[in-house]
């Protein structure tokens, strides 16, 4: 089973990690899905941090909702997923879906990326999409979401 390595920055969420690293195994079981072998990271960081890091890594000082950096197979590291909750509470109820859902796609968006998918054109982004859905629908039917909770006033 794969290392995962889960850090959780973010003041206002709050989730079990062993839900999510289910999802974690469930998703390495996907063949159309495979990452690269290694320990994997995903971090949860507040909106100031992922601005900085989207201006930083890929020239763009926006919001983004999440970032993937490939890792290094010599250093038995898959990669990191740095996901947004921020923009996950702002934009769920827009997509008409529960905020654990909205969150839990993003990382699967991060994962896919890391599986060698990209959305720089108009045929990848509907393969993304295809498997963004492909790979929702097995988490819903095998696992279901991990009871990821945003709270205020934290």
């Amino acid at each position: 089973m794969r290392e995962v390595f889960i850090n959780n920055q973010h003041p206002n969420l709050k989730f079990e990690a062993d839900s999510l690293e289910k999802i974690i195994a469930l998703l390495d079981s996907i063949p159309e899905a495979k990452i690269p072998p290694g320990e994997l990271s995903i971090a949860f960081l507040e909106r100031p941090i992922i601005i900085e890091l989207h201006k930083n890594f890929f020239n763009d000082p926006t919001p983004t909702d999440v970032m993937t950096f490939t890792g290094d197979p010599e250093m038995d590291f898959a990669g990191e997923i740095c996901v947004s909750p921020d923009q996950a509470m702002e934009v769920h109820n827009d997509h008409r879906v529960t905020f654990p859902y909205e969150l839990m796609l993003y990382i699967v968006h991060g994962w896919l990326h890391l599986a060698g998918y990209n959305d720089k054109t108009t045929e990848d982004i509907q393969q993304i999409r295809h498997m963004e859905s492909v790979v929702m629908q097995k988490i819903l039917e095998c696992e279901g979401l991990p009871e990821f909770v945003f709270l205020d006033n934290v």
